[in-house]
């Protein structure tokens, strides 16, 4: 999938080519269209064909169908606004792979939005919530630089909000200035193409459907205090790991919902959040989606990692500061490394290093148990050997 992104030759957050959407997105949905055809038909030759269930009908736009559009030929000769036909078929593809539904992919096409591979996989995930047994809390992050912030809000207006009318979203970040003009960057980069309108002095964004992205902020955990008891559809918090256990669980009260989605169905409410590893919340953070992410045991959670490296249009200066990083500033900002905190002990523990999967207690020739009680934080009881070598082994570890 790295090898498709770099097919697409570029990012929504800095676009090389105006797509002519028309007042309604008419124009690109029919070229969209006509790609996913071409898409399908290639597949289905090379014996990789997609589930029926995929395959959009020529559906009458304008007098003209998907099937009669303007034809499209191969190359970067054929075009749509100025962007390559081909590069749309390219993005389809690896929308697909990534397991988008062609309606969010269409969706994000007709906002004139071309996400990487690894946020297209991000959204496959943050689609999985409509499922009954889906997940209810999406967390996508890791390393500085890898496009979380543009995803967060390219997920939740670009395609939540266009498909439900009446969406109420709230996008958390701390410090309500930063925030804000983050908010109005990505908002300029992101919706240019979809109408709404927006009121900077209230930080709220409305669509034409009726679907809102309200921009909230905190300077002080108490600060969360002033949204509880309201009602939100979605809440994306940026930067969680900078709120503790108590308020991230405080404001997860605030989202629930009684909308329903067209088809029917009841919208099951959820939350984002994007971070990076370090900060007060790191703990409970790394507790909630990296650790059953590791296991294989995600249930009411999915995790995405991303990294600076995944996203090839951050300018390579950028990327040689974080690789110049030292420490634990360097496994956490460049690598992602949640196994790694500012103040933890154990400094130079890797988890590629000083974890095995599968552990022998025959080798062990002395046992032992460790306690510590925990007043403020959890009691911890841990269960350990030692082998012939000297070695030392953490065989089991529980707290409460």
């Amino acid at each position: 999938m790295t090898d498709l992104a770099s097919k697409l030759g570029r990012l929504a957050t800095e676009p090389d080519c105006d797509l002519d959407l028309g007042d309604d997105g008419t124009a690109v949905m029919i070229e969209f269209h006509a790609a996913l055809r071409k898409v399908y038909t290639r597949r289905e030759s090379e014996g990789r064909p997609l589930p029926k269930s995929v395959i959009i009908e020529a559906e009458t736009v304008r007098g003209e169908t998907a099937s009669t559009a303007p034809a499209t030929g191969q190359g970067s000769d054929s075009t749509i606004g100025g962007c390559p036909m081909v590069e749309l078929e390219d993005y389809i593809e690896s929308g697909l792979d990534a397991g988008c539904p062609v309606d969010q992919l269409a969706n994000f096409t007709k906002a004139g939005i071309t996400l990487q591979p690894r946020q297209l996989m991000a959204s496959a995930t943050a689609r999985s919530c409509d499922l009954a047994d889906g997940p209810t809390a999406i967390g996508y992050g890791g390393a500085w630089g890898g496009g979380k912030s543009h995803w967060l809000l390219a997920q939740m207006g670009a395609d939540d909000c266009q498909r439900v009318p009446g969406l109420k979203c709230l996008l958390l970040r701390k410090v309500g200035k930063s925030n804000l003009e983050n908010f109005e960057d990505l908002r300029r980069r992101l919706f240019n193409k979809l109408s709404h309108d927006f009121a900077a002095s209230r930080g709220t964004l409305i669509f034409a459907n009726g679907s809102r992205i309200i921009s909230g902020h905190f300077q002080n955990e108490k600060d969360i205090d002033a949204y509880l008891g309201l009602e939100y559809d979605i809440i994306g918090i940026e930067e969680a790991t900078t709120l503790t256990s108590r308020k991230h669980q405080d404001i997860t009260t605030c989202c629930r919902s009684s909308k329903v989605q067209p088809d029917g169905r009841p919208w099951r409410p959820r939350m984002y959040s994007t971070t990076n590893p370090g900060g007060v919340g790191h703990a409970w953070y790394r507790e909630k989606f990296i650790v059953p992410h590791e296991r294989g045991e995600e249930r009411d959670s999915r995790f995405g990692s991303a990294r600076v490296t995944d996203n090839r249009f951050t300018n390579p200066e950028y990327v040689g500061v974080l690789q110049n990083l030292t420490g634990w500033q360097k496994r956490a900002w460049f690598e992602g490394d949640w196994d790694i905190a500012a103040g933890q002990f154990f400094t130079n523990f890797r988890r590629d290093l000083h974890v095995i999967e599968d552990f022998d207690d025959l080798r062990a020739r002395e046992w032992f148990c460790a306690l510590d009680y925990g007043y403020t934080h959890y009691t911890v009881v841990r269960l350990g050997c030692r082998d012939a070598d000297g070695n030392i082994f953490v065989v089991s570890l529980r707290k409460r």
